[in-house]
This record gives C-alpha cells, sequence and structure tokens, in this order.
C-alpha cells in the first residue's frame, strides 16, 4: 500500500480543520438564539448557509476542467482557505445579527466547501484499490481530532471570550489549509481558456451515472444515511434546557462523540475494510437505526454523556462504508472530483433537508416523535441494500 505523501499531509490537515470549524459549534446557535431565533428559525438559517455545499458538484467540475493560475488543484484550495476565513473574521465584526450575517456564514462555508470538495478530488484520483481506505480512514479519522479538540475548546471559549472571539479564531483555521497548499506537489497543468460547455459536460456526465440502475439505490441508501440530522438542533437544546448542561459540558460531549468517532474509524478500518459491502452496509444500518434509538434513553447527564460517546463510535462504522463506496465509484473515470462530489452532494442535500423538515416538525412531534421518525426511515435502508446484489465495489 503507498500513500502519497504530499496528499496524506493535505487530507490530514483539510480534515483535521474541517472538524475544527466546530469550535462555533456551542458558540453559533447560543449567539442566534440570543438574537431571537427559534429552533425552526435556525432550521431555515441553517439550510440557506448550507446550499454551499450542494454545489460541491460545481467547484469540482471547476477545478476537474479549468485550471486556475496553472495548477487543477492547489491554486483553487489556496483562494477558498481565504474566502473562508474572511467569512469567519466578518462575521465577528459584525455588531449584531443581521441579513449580513447570513451572507458572512454563506461565504465562510462556499470557500470551505471549495477546499474540501477538491481534496476530495485529489484523494479519488490519487486512490487505488489498496489506498481507498486509507485515505478515507485518515481523511475522517483527522476530522475526528479536529473535532475533539474544538469542542472542548469551543465550550470554554465561548464562556470566557464571547461569540466574537470564537468566531475570530474559527476564520484562523482554513490559514492552515492555505499553507499546507503551498507545499502540494502537483504538476502544472496547460493554461486552458474557462471552457463553460466542459464544466457542465462534466456535472451532466456526472448526474447521469448516479442515475442509472444500482448507482440510484446508492443515492438512496446516502440519503437516507441523513435522516437522523432532524433531531441534531433539538437534542442541543434538550441537553441545555432540559438537563442543564452548560456550554463547557456541551463542548465535552461533543469531543466525547468525536473520540468515539476515531475509535470507529479503528473498528472499520482493521476488522470491516475487507467484509462484503451488502453485509457492511447491513451492519452500518443496524447501527445506525440502535444509534438513534439510545437517544430516548438520554434522561440525565450521565446517560447523555456515556450514549453520546457510544453513538460516536457507531456512527462512523455507519459512515465510513458509504464514504469507501463512493470514492470507489469515482476513481478511474477520468472526472473523479465531479463524480465524487456529486455524490457527497447528495448527502449534503439529505442533511440540509432533513434539517429543515426536523426544524418544522419539531412544534408538531417534538424530540421523540423526530427519534422515532428518524428510525424508521433509516430502516428502509434495509431494502434499498437488496437492490444492490450486483454492483461490486471491490
Amino acid at each position: 500500500m503507498r500513500v502519497n505523501r504530499s496528499l496524506a499531509e493535505l487530507t490530514s490537515v483539510v480534515y483535521f480543520i474541517q472538524g475544527a470549524l466546530g469550535l462555533n459549534n456551542v458558540a453559533l446557535p447560543l449567539y442566534l438564539r440570543q438574537a431571537g431565533l427559534e429552533i425552526k428559525d435556525m432550521a431555515t438559517l441553517s439550510a440557506i448557509v448550507s446550499l454551499p455545499w450542494l454545489l460541491k458538484p460545481l467547484f469540482a467540475a471547476a477545478s476537474d476542467t479549468f485550471p486556475l493560475w496553472g495548477y487543477r488543484r492547489k491554486s483553487y484550495v489556496f483562494l477558498a482557505s481565504v474566502l473562508s476565513a474572511v467569512g469567519w473574521w466578518c462575521m465577528a465584526a459584525l455588531p449584531s445579527f443581521s441579513a449580513a450575517t447570513v451572507v458572512c456564514i454563506f461565504l465562510a462555508n462556499a470557500g470551505f466547501a471549495m477546499v474540501d470538495v477538491v481534496t476530495d478530488g485529489l484523494v479519488v484520483e490519487y486512490s487505488d484499490a489498496h489506498t481507498t481506505q486509507a485515505y478515507q480512514s485518515l481523511s475522517w479519522g483527522f476530522r475526528s481530532l479536529g473535532a475533539i479538540v474544538s469542542g472542548v475548546l469551543g465550550g470554554w471559549l465561548t464562556v470566557k471570550f464571547g461569540f466574537r472571539t470564537v468566531f475570530a479564531l474559527t476564520g484562523a483555521l482554513p490559514l492552515l489549509s492555505l499553507f499546507i497548499s503551498l507545499s502540494l506537489k502537483e504538476e502544472s497543468a496547460s493554461k486552458k481558456p474557462f471552457a463553460p460547455t466542459k464544466v457542465l459536460k462534466a456535472l451532466i456526465k456526472s448526474l447521469s451515472l448516479i442515475f442509472k440502475g444500482e448507482l440510484f439505490w446508492f443515492s438512496i441508501l446516502l440519503l437516507l444515511g441523513t435522516v437522523s440530522a432532524s433531531f441534531s438542533t433539538p437534542l442541543f437544546f434538550y441537553f441545555k434546557d432540559k438537563l442543564g448542561f452548560r456550554e463547557t459540558l456541551l463542548g465535552t460531549v461533543q469531543s466525547l462523540s468525536w473520540i468515539g468517532a476515531m475509535i470507529g474509524c479503528f473498528v472499520y478500518y482493521k476488522f470491516l475494510k475487507n467484509t462484503s459491502l451488502q453485509k457492511t452496509l447491513v451492519i452500518a444500518i443496524s447501527l445506525d437505526i440502535v444509534s438513534t434509538l439510545l437517544c430516548f434513553l438520554m434522561f440525565n447527564r450521565f446517560s447523555a454523556v456515556t450514549l453520546s460517546f457510544v453513538s460516536g463510535i457507531m456512527v462512523y462504522i455507519t459512515l465510513l462504508p458509504l464514504m469507501s463506496a463512493a470514492a470507489k465509484l469515482a476513481h478511474g473515470t477520468g472526472i473523479e472530483g465531479s463524480l465524487f462530489a456529486i455524490l457527497m452532494s447528495v448527502r449534503n442535500i439529505g442533511l440540509v433537508v432533513s434539517t429543515f423538515i426536523g426544524g418544522q416538525l419539531y412544534h408538531l412531534i417534538e424530540l421523540r416523535g423526530l427519534i422515532l421518525f428518524s428510525a424508521l426511515a433509516s430502516a428502509c435502508g434495509f431494502f434499498v441494500v437488496k437492490k444492490l446484489k450486483s454492483l461490486s465495489f471491490s
């Protein structure tokens, strides 16, 4: 197994930052509540500012077909890192919540969505049958590490220094990917004029692939795996309001979940990487349902903290088989970045829609109803797996 060292370094840093951007996971919802927003309003705002993550195929197609400053990847990482940093710094400078707040978060997300998709394109481009699991485990392992650090620090910094300091520090994180991009070893690409038709053709080709046969059912499976996002914000405020978690404890719980996620990465890579796709997906769906139902047992601080850790393990054993399968599907197509980005956008669409619907349904069925709804939706995945009999990801 041979891993590209400079790519491994970039991947580790980018995914660490992606996890560490959770530095504002405690500050942002509390800031929005202080501004007078309710859970349904936060869900709507979240849907709007998450739109850049749905545009990942466009970013990927651009980097696949149009070199910027002579490079297809590193120049995009550099430019997008700057955009993300500026978005968060502008957020920190705003005097109060306004329409400008939405614009700032949107820009910050757009920048890092581009960093993420270009890095994914590189990973898929350099992956083979022997390194796919290694890159995915490395990526998500470092994302977990970043989230562990930011979880503890985020809650403490919010209490100690306030929202704006947390937003400013969040803006400093993308600078790490900016600097690491300068050392990325990438061959210079021939300069080409910007051709929108080439970008469009790459997108159409990618889209046509996921609507054919079993790839369509795989996309459905990606969507079903996101339904638990419907109760993420309500669960945050359940911890805060009902269980009396302070900001530092909220951050600690998030960190414990991500420690569990790192363990999940290890378990997957050590014990499941050679298991057949169909069996792995059945295990993943089963764990997703169990992880969701465990939320019913979070009735005090001890149970909430313990089960958050356990759920973290299960969530990543659920997620990594899907990510590895998506990377294998995209490899060797010639439009690796575009196709992988399409598949990831399917997942991101599911996350955005689930969060939005959960926010709207919360006032009707409350948290317990959302948990049950999520578990039932996840169980539909068993029927989808049966449609994947002949598709080989090996």
